[in-house]
Formats: C-alpha cells, structure tokens, sequence
C-alpha cells in the first residue's frame, strides 16, 4: 500500500505540474495575442513608438527575397509608411495561432494588408504568411525574430548574389543540439530515399509553406515523397546550413537555408532556398516539425528565365514586348487590354537597381500600337499600328517609325506603301537598315510569313518572302526580330508542326545567304504562350514574353475560390510578362 500511494503521490504531482504548465502556457498565449492588438492600434493610428513597442532591440525582421533588417530598418520602414498619404491603410491578422512554452513562444498567421476605397469598402492589396518567434522579458514578449513570405502569389525577388549567415551547429546545446541532430537525420533519409524515417520527424498537425506553392499537410509531403523517391529519371539531394537554433521547454525554432541538387541524364541543378521552422517536443521526449515558411534564394539551374521588372514592369496587367536602350538603362514594351481592344507603348527608366514607374509614349495611347523595337543604334523606334494614314483608317496594322531626336521621340511615320501592302504584324531593323517584318501574304490573316526589305540608297526596296524553309502554309510567323548583323532571325509563331504550346519561339540561321529551317527554343517554350522575342544591345540575352502562370499551372487539386482570386490579381494569373535568359538557350546551327 505505500508503494501505491507513492505512485498516486507522484502521479499526482506530475498532473499538478503538466496543469500549471499548461495555464501558464494558456496565460502567455492570451497576453501575446494582447500584445498584438495594441500592435495593430498602434499601426493603424500611426503611433510608431508604440509600434516598435513589440520588438525586441535585437530584433531581425526577414520578408522572401529581401535583405534581413534590424529594429533600426524596421522602424524606418513604419517611419516612411506612416508618412505617406492617401486611404487608410491596416494590417489584418487571419487564422493567428500563437504557443509558448518557457520564455519562448511564436505566432503564425496570415496577414491581410487592406486599404479602403473611397467608398470606404476594404480592399486587401496582399497577404503575407508569417512566423514571429517572441521571447518573454520581463512581463511583456518581445519578437526577436520575423520571417514573412507572400502567400497571394506575389513573385519572391530571388539572386545568387547574397550572403545568408551561418553558425557552427558545435556551438549548440540542450534542446538546440536535439533538434539539429534530429534535422540531420531527416537530410540522411530524404538523401536516402527512405519513405518511413523521412517522415518520423514531422509532427501529425505539421504545416508548411514555400512561396509561390499550395499549403503542405503531413498528407501532401508523404504524396510528394513517394513520387520524388519512385521517379527513376532524376535524384534530389539536399545539404543544411545552420542560421539559428533555439530552443526553451518543448518549442524550438531553427532558421536554415540549404541546397537542393538534382541529378538527371540531362545534367545537374542546384536551388538555393531558405526558411524558419517551429519545432515541438511530444509527449515522448521527441522533436517534430510542426510549422515551417520558406523560399527560393537563388535557381543555379543554368538559363532560367527571369522575370523583368516584377510588379513594375511584368504586372497582373498584359505586357510584352521589352526593347532596352543601348546603355540598358530604358525599357520600351507594350501594355495591352485584353481581348487586346487597345495596345499602348510604354517606356520605364533603370535608377539605380530599380525600374521606375512606367509612362506612356507620348505618341501612343489613341491608337492600338503595337511592338516596340528599337534600332540596333537606338535613334529609330519600329513599332506596329492601325492609326490612320493620311487621314484614313487602314483598317489594319502598318509599320510606323518614330526618330529620336535629342531625348525625345519624333511624331511617328508611316514608312510607305513599298513596306505596308497587306497586315503588318512586327518589324526589326538590321544594322545595315534592312528591315525584316511579318505580314499577311493577302487580304485575310490565316497565313503570316515574314519579308525582308532592303535599304539601298536610303529607300526601302520591293520585299522579299523569305521562303518555303520559314513560312509555309498554315504557320503563322507573327513576329520576325534579326540580329544586327543578319546572322539569326528570332520568330514568335503559331502552328509550326513541333510547336508545345499556342505559340512558340524558333531561331532560323542565315548559313551562306540561306535561312535555315527554324529550331525551337525549347529551354523557354512551354505549354503557354511564348512570343515577341528581342536581343538585348549587347547580344548577351535573349528577351521575351510569356503567358505562364495559372493557366498552365499543373495542380494536383481544383483551385479554391480565395486561390483563384489572389492568384487571378497576380503577375501569374496568364496574361503576358517579360522575361530574359542568356543567349546561350538559342540551339546551335546544323552543320
């Protein structure tokens, strides 16, 4: 009988303990979230010393694709936001789920920015997930830590440029130590393609998120490993690097980056990507992941396409086009309305690292003006039109030319009926002045092929089809950019016989007068459409235009509608955005 009483004794006070543990955890929960509300009243009235009240001094703040701040950057950013005018503006918490347990805790949540319209009816502008790891001084928590990713669909600015901080996983200890090693044994098994233990780590509840992908569950990481270990045609690795390891009673909370490389017959890639994870000790003494947030830091994958101008450039609108100055420094594209009622040219200006706000030429805007293309020395502007000639309307496009003349562009001219006989759909100018343009070869538009006209004594000569090894019956060579020395022609067309999607990108190659038969550009061409191609002046990049986003996005699941919405206002929603990748992705002549 004493045994047992013992035993009861015992019991007794380890269900007092794990009871007091728990209301002291429930006690910290409900002042965090307090905390928070007076964060949000602070924001909302502007009050930035109450604001930065949250932050701990040492604090670092870290949103995907930017560089990490300290208390000092995250108060001038309230500074400069709480100075600009315009609609109210607020931050909103949805879903904030917040556990302590020590003197460490965390919040993780999405984040609403909202501005009201002049109606005074909300709108939300973008959503943000996030994690804030808080430590407890004195009565009050502090965040010591913030990492925040989009979760709209919204672009991560990605480069290989960046340091990421490393730490020696030697100087950790306790439950630091624990959770390193059990992460280490987790690369070990994904490494080895062992289903079972790469899975033990993870907590039954876990969550996850990398930007730009669907939410993960314990469900859809078992589904995506078992696919990935199953593929015979390609092997992932992945190898950590230690940023911070933290650990306080059954919390812990690690930021990391790592490389994921992929071997496949056709090579090796290499992603660089970086998070923060909230770690939990169960019952059983054993560390499970439970939530994590994390990103692309750079593709080393060679010739990814990259984005131009994301959010400034490549916008939810429809853009395309992307003609650079010679000095690179400006950027001449098209913006259009979809079904494509209206095409305006537009110019934006590199300052510094950044494109500025683009503004429409001060010629277009009336008419649908289309494809804009510089010279090869920058003084002429080509671009197509169905503004009138003489007075009249064509009733179709022809090809205009606007001079420079100083830092100004001249009144657009339309360059004669020798050029513009049928439907003119692009044009570009050699180096020499030859200019290579697509056209209907009568008065309908089910065939567009491409001519060249020679300029021979500052006159543009009777065209010439460039023959049956380009155009054909039933293509349509939409869009025809020459190199400057009319060694390779770049063509944006649709119904070629080994086209992937609505229209591709091909290179032809002028081999002793000749032009080869087209060779698609297959490192860019996807099932969406890929058209309007350029070089930049250097000849070093290729630029195009790419439909890629929802449209052809392969999912595993239907959209929900709060998906569908915020990726339709996204740069991804399907209609056009700029993009560069080296030359190097143009395949080689045949011999």
């Amino acid at each position: 009988m004493m045994r047992l009483s013992i035993f009861i004794a015992i019991a007794s006070f380890l269900c007092e303990q794990n009871r007091a543990m728990a209301t002291a955890q429930n006690d910290a929960a409900v002042a965090i979230r307090q905390q928070y509300t007076e964060w949000l009243r602070a924001y909302e009235q502007k009050d930035l010393a109450q604001t930065m009240e949250i932050f701990a001094p040492d604090a670092i703040s870290t949103f995907a694709g930017a560089a990490d701040n300290d208390a000092n950057a995250v108060r001038q950013s309230y500074t400069k936001s709480f100075a600009l005018v315009g609609q109210p503006r607020r931050w909103k918490p949805v879903d904030l789920e917040i556990a302590a347990s020590g003197d460490l805790a965390y919040a993780l949540g999405d984040w609403q920015f909202v501005e009201e319209a002049p109606n005074g009816s909300p709108s939300v502008r973008l959503t943000n997930r996030s994690v804030d790891v808080l430590k407890q001084d004195g009565t009050k928590w502090k965040i010591v830590r913030s990492f925040t990713i989009p979760k709209d669909g919204r672009e991560v600015k990605s480069s290989c440029d960046g340091t990421l901080p490393r730490v020696s996983p030697e100087t950790f200890n306790g439950g630091a130590r624990e959770v390193w090693q059990t992460l280490m044994r987790w690369r070990d098994s994904y490494n080895g393609r062992d289903l079972a233990v790469t899975l033990a780590p993870y907590d039954p509840a876990i969550t996850g998120l990398y930007a730009g992908n669907q939410l993960d569950t314990f469900a859809s990481l078992r589904e995506s490993y078992t696919r990935s270990f199953a593929a015979k045609d390609r092997q992932r690795s992945i190898d950590f690097e230690p940023e911070e390891v933290t650990a306080s009673g059954n919390l812990a909370f690690v930021r990391d980056h790592w490389t994921s490389t992929t071997r496949s017959p056709a090579g090796e890639s290499r992603r660089l990507s970086r998070g923060i994870e909230i770690w939990r000790k169960n019952n059983s003494g054993e560390w499970k992941l439970l939530h994590y947030l994390s990103y692309l830091v750079c593709n080393y994958t060679a010739n990814e396409p990259s984005i131009v101008g994301e959010g400034i450039i490549s916008t939810p609108q429809d853009e395309f086009g992307g003609s650079l100055s010679q000095d690179g420094k400006t950027i001449y594209f098209d913006r259009s309305v979809p079904p494509h009622y209206l095409y305006t040219l537009w110019e934006s200006h590199l300052v510094g690292n950044n494109w500025s706000a683009p503004e429409i030429l001060p010629f277009s805007g009336q008419y649908r003006d289309s494809d804009p293309v510089l010279s090869p020395d920058g003084n002429k502007l080509l671009f197509v039109s169905d503004r009138p000639v003489n007075g009249k309307d064509p009733h179709h496009y022809e090809i205009w030319m606007s001079q420079r003349e100083g830092d100004k562009w001249s009144e657009p001219k339309n360059l004669g009926p020798v050029v513009n006989t049928h439907s003119q759909y692009f044009a570009s100018m050699a180096s020499n002045g030859n200019l290579y343009f697509s056209a209907t070869i009568a008065d309908n538009d089910s065939e567009i092929d491409i001519f060249v006209s020679k300029f021979i004594n500052e006159k543009y000569t009777t065209p010439v089809n460039l023959g049956p090894a380009i155009n054909g019956k039933g293509i349509v060579n939409i869009e025809a950019f020459v190199s400057p020395d009319e060694k390779f022609l770049l063509i944006g067309a649709f119904n070629r016989p080994d086209s992937i999607g609505s229209s591709d990108i091909y290179v032809s190659y002028n081999q002793n007068g000749k032009w080869s038969a087209p060779l698609p550009v297959s490192v860019i061409n996807t099932p969406a459409r890929e058209y309007s191609p350029r070089l930049t002046p250097d000849g070093k990049r290729l630029i195009f235009t790419s439909e890629r986003g929802m449209g052809t996005e392969q999912r595993a699941k239907p959209w929900t509608m709060t998906e569908f919405e915020q990726k339709s206002r996204s740069s991804w929603n399907g209609l056009g955005n700029i993009y560069t990748v080296p030359i190097e992705v143009l395949p080689k002549p045949a011999e």
